[in-house]
């Protein structure tokens, strides 16, 4: 994490702008200017990333000719303890003069500044943890050691606290990426703060952080424990809706279970599994029953209960969300200090070990590090800040939380979902909140308190203005003032949408608070992408209007965007296609990942990425381009809801078809770039006088800003319909079970008369495969148009093909007469036709539906093949139907009778006497091969 911040930082345009001016400007009369921006670039990145700095040529001649320091002033990197009170700097000048256990005055002199209290000794004790010996008999973690256990015999505390630190002190991870020599700095600071919140925790006195020290000291409470910012799951709120609702239920709960994949689900009325033809929305396996009293296999009844949300529910590193109604800040910081109290007690208990699903101490260090460093991260960006003024920050924390003495608040623990809720918000209105609103003043404090303990840290007093403070400058008004004055060139905090989001992260705790919708717009993540949205679409439909119905998905894997665009350069699309990679590139981590190809969104896309990425579908690789398209258009979605509820009055957010889109639609706004000018004209710098300093502080005008944003950017916008957004129909992607069920939601089916039926038979039967390939392709796409829209049953079915613009050819085998209630019935006749001639052929028309792995050839099928022969065509067709529409996602071991009656249940077509000639022992598995042997004993 450092590298890689340090790396972008020096060699990025920033980087580039500073070396670029400081050359111009390292000329005598020009130094101060140099000089304010070494100022700028220090504060806002770091003292870790000035050290870097100082070791380049270039940097090292500019701070000793424009600041007049050398390399030896500036590397002074002392640690963030020196925040903690004035008995730490004691401390450690004490520790100076020790170097060896016969140096008893200086001994006695330590043990006098830790008996004073609980407080003197956890300073004591920090100087100790950083303390380097200087000793040439003893080892020095030897000599450290016997510091330590003196300490402990000779200052004994009331309450037994002492005793406690040196323990934790003793019992802390020896990680060398951690805390060695060659460590990496930001990793040794986290350190730090590690060693601050256990001493803090042990000190404290508030019952709030009863349950934060159990988890330190007893580990295995973990799994017990509902933990700060975990995730909870919607189940319980959903039954207890249930509850509510339903008189019924107060005497029986809905009873819960679980589908093959572990996801919960719960059946109310008598609890027992009566529905069929239903799927787990998480993953769309088959729930429910396969007949009355009978799960589908793979699921179970499963008792789920609130315990079962303890313990650590995240998965691997990830971006920090927010979580109930904590900001965004709250849960960096809590899970946070979280992980550190993890981390302290990875090599003493298997329990988090367990928990984290790791086997090793050393996969456990390396899985909280990186998670450490994306919550710091997180934090440093929410905040704006460096990692050197969040490191103050959270060292001011810890002696908010050591000084503290709040009782707890009834209810609020960790020891119950509900009581979970209420502890987090207490925490942060206790320790966090005064932190967050106010953190500029908190930070100059601590920073005066930093170097101050070193003197000779001429430079950083430099760049934080210690000087000024000390050598006030008077200004004689009737002489003009020079432009070099120190006083002019002071750094100023300035007024960006990262401090308006600082500032509002701390002040705005309530939904009815002041700047509530403001917070809510700013922390949409990815808003900027939302106006990218109709480049998208351009492109999606553009290809799909190319290559629908005249290509599989083996084709749009082997074309890749290089390709397309030597055969289709229209700036136009090419335009589309850099805007497609770049929003893509910048989301893809974020993305969900839900039924999509298995590490499909670990890499970047560019043009050599098959053109299957940029065409929206439901199986293969378009997943991932209608992935993008449903993210951005959540965020808009997401955004306009959540005002909806937040603004009185009400507003009223029209929706809109993704084809009527138009950019008055959309929230065109980059909360970075468009807001700033609205946020100055909204915001005023205030002079004020604090501990005999002047100080400016930065006042936000929030109702005329809110009032402003909402009126340009969120009001009058439109809700975008999801079903709308463009897919791309296969004619190999024919496993359109969910389209058929959603078409029969919208329009209501009826199968074909027997003249029609006849004559499609007739007509298909004469006809060649390409020919029949096009009229099914031509079926899916209406098929799937009505899925998404309601469409009157009596409608004559070529209109719906003119909306589609659908060809001649494409539509030549469908009957005129053909409506749309018959659409269903039509697609079972024509794609028989089209299985039976790739059968014929020795093809195989279900490739795409069920994989090779579930297919079995059915051993004993000469017993029973010829009682088959006088319904061979009725079976064909309704196999080759229930293979294409239902069979796709269902366990190929459920019995291929029963799965075959239900479908046809589903069909008011149940009553079909040849069923009974299908043995039991059949799985869905056979199915392929038992349609291969029927269409082969046809006479056709």
């Amino acid at each position: 994490m450092y590298k890689e911040i340090t790396e972008e930082t020096l060699t990025g345009n920033e980087a580039t702008l500073l070396e670029d001016a400081c050359g111009f400007l390292n000329q005598p009369l020009l130094k101060v200017t140099a000089g304010y921006l070494v100022k700028i670039f220090c504060r806002r990145f770091g003292e870790d990333l000035f050290e870097e700095l100082s070791k380049l040529p270039f940097y090292s001649r500019l701070f000793e000719s424009v600041i007049g320091m050398s390399e030896e002033n500036i590397k002074k990197n002392l640690s963030f303890f020196t925040t903690a009170g004035e008995t730490y700097g004691a401390a450690v000048q004490t520790l100076i003069h020790i170097n060896s256990m016969d140096n008893e005055d200086d001994l006695t002199q330590l043990c006098n500044l830790a008996e004073e209290s609980t407080e003197e000794f956890l300073q004591v004790s920090l100087a100790l943890v950083k303390w380097v010996p200087d000793c040439e008999e003893t080892e020095p973690e030897v000599l450290k050691t016997s510091v330590f256990e003196y300490l402990q015999e000779n200052v004994k505390l009331d309450d037994d606290k002492g005793d406690l630190m040196i323990k934790f002190v003793q019992d802390l991870p020896k990680d060398p990426a951690m805390n060695g020599e060659d460590s990496n700095p930001v990793l040794k600071k986290i350190h730090d703060v590690m060693v601050d919140l256990g001493l803090s925790l042990i000190a404290s006195k508030s019952s709030l952080l009863n349950d934060l020290k159990t988890l330190m000291t007893n580990p295995g409470s973990i799994e017990t424990m509902f933990l700060p910012t975990m995730p909870q799951s919607s189940y319980f709120d959903v039954m207890n809706i249930i509850k509510l609702q339903m008189p019924g239920y107060q005497q029986r709960a809905p009873k819960s279970y679980v589908c093959p994949n572990g996801h919960p689900y719960f059946i109310g009325d008598c609890t027992n599994p009566v529905a069929t033809n239903i799927r787990c929305p998480d993953c769309r396996q088959p729930i429910g029953g396969v007949k009355e009293g009978t799960l589908q296999p793979g699921n179970r009844a499963e008792e789920i209960t609130e315990s079962s949300q303890a313990g650590y529910k995240l998965g691997l590193p990830g971006p920090s969300v927010p979580e109930r109604e904590l900001s965004r800040l709250s849960v960096c910081v809590q899970r946070f200090f979280l992980h550190l109290i993890f981390y302290m007690r990875v090599n003493n208990c298997g329990d988090v070990a367990r928990c984290l699903k790791k086997t090793t101490a050393e996969e456990c260090h390396q899985h909280l590090q990186n998670h450490l460093l994306r919550d710091l991260k997180n934090f440093s960006d929410l905040f704006g800040k460096s990692f050197d003024n969040v490191f103050l920050l959270l060292h001011q924390i810890m002696k908010k939380i050591r000084t503290d003495q709040t009782n707890q608040v009834g209810g609020a623990t960790l020891s119950t979902l509900n009581g979970r809720k209420l502890w987090e918000s207490e925490f942060h209105r206790l320790y966090l909140a005064e932190y967050f609103t106010n953190a500029d003043q908190h930070i100059d404090d601590a920073r005066k308190m930093y170097l101050e303990f070193e003197q000779q840290n001429e430079f950083m007093r430099l760049v934080y203005e210690m000087q000024e403070d000390e050598e006030e400058t008077e200004v004689n008004e009737e002489e003009i003032t020079s432009w070099d004055e120190r006083f002019l060139w002071r750094y100023r905090i300035h007024i960006t949408t990262d401090h308006l989001k600082q500032h509002l992260e701390g002040s705005v705790s309530t939904e009815n608070a002041e700047g509530v919708v403001l917070k809510t717009i700013l922390n949409v993540p990815h808003l900027q992408t939302v106006k990218k949205l109709p480049e998208i679409l351009f492109l999606q439909n553009t290809l799909i209007q190319k290559y629908r119905q005249k290509v599989d998905i083996k084709d749009m894997d082997e074309i890749n965007m290089a390709d397309y665009l030597r055969e289709n350069d229209i700036p136009s699309v090419r335009n589309a296609f850099q805007t497609y990679i770049s929003v893509w590139n910048m989301l893809r981590e974020s993305f969900p990942r839900n039924n999509a190809p298995d590490g499909i969104f670990e890499s970047d896309i560019d043009e050599t990425s098959p053109l299957s990425m940029f065409i929206p579908s439901s199986a293969g690789r378009g997943i991932c381009a209608l992935t993008l398209t449903l993210y951005v258009v959540e965020q808009q979605n997401t955004l306009l809801h959540k005002c909806r509820e937040l603004i009185k009055p009400q507003p009223v957010f029209d929706v809109i078809e993704s084809a009527n889109l138009t950019p008055n639609s959309l929230i065109n706004l980059d909360c970075d770039k468009d807001l700033l000018p609205v946020v100055l004209a909204n915001s005023q710098y205030q002079a004020t006088t604090r501990d005999g300093g002047s100080k400016q502080i930065i006042c936000y005008r929030i109702p005329a800003l809110e009032k402003q944003i909402l009126e340009k950017y969120i009001l009058h916008k439109n809700i975008i319909n999801e079903q709308s957004l463009p897919t791309m129909v296969y004619y190999q992607d024919m496993g359109i079970g969910r389209e058929c069920e959603a078409m029969m939601e919208h329009v209501q089916q009826q199968p074909l008369p027997n003249k029609m039926s006849q004559k499609v038979n007739a007509v298909a039967g004469n006809k060649g495969l390409p020919d029949v390939c096009d009229a099914v392709r031509a079926i899916t796409l209406a098929i799937t148009y009505l899925a998404k829209f309601p469409g009157n049953p009596d409608q004559p079915l070529l209109g719906l093909f003119e909306t589609l613009q659908v060809n001649l050819e494409e539509r030549a085998l469908v009957p005129k007469e053909t409506k749309l209630q018959q659409l269903l019935s039509l697609y079972e006749h024509l794609s028989w036709h089209r299985s039976m001639k790739f059968v014929k052929v020795d093809g195989d028309p279900f490739e795409n539906v069920l994989e090779e792995e579930n297919r079995e050839e059915i051993k004993d099928i000469e017993t029973f093949k010829d009682s088959l022969v006088p319904h061979l065509e009725q079976i064909g067709m309704e196999l080759n139907s229930f293979i294409f529409i239902k069979a796709r996602g269902l366990d190929h071991n459920m019995s291929l009778r029963d799965s075959l009656q239900e479908y046809m249940n589903g069909k008011d077509n149940g009553k079909a006497a040849w069923l009974k000639l299908l043995p039991q022992t059949l799985k869905l598995k056979h199915s392929i091969h038992l349609f291969q042997v029927v269409v082969k004993s046809m006479k056709i």
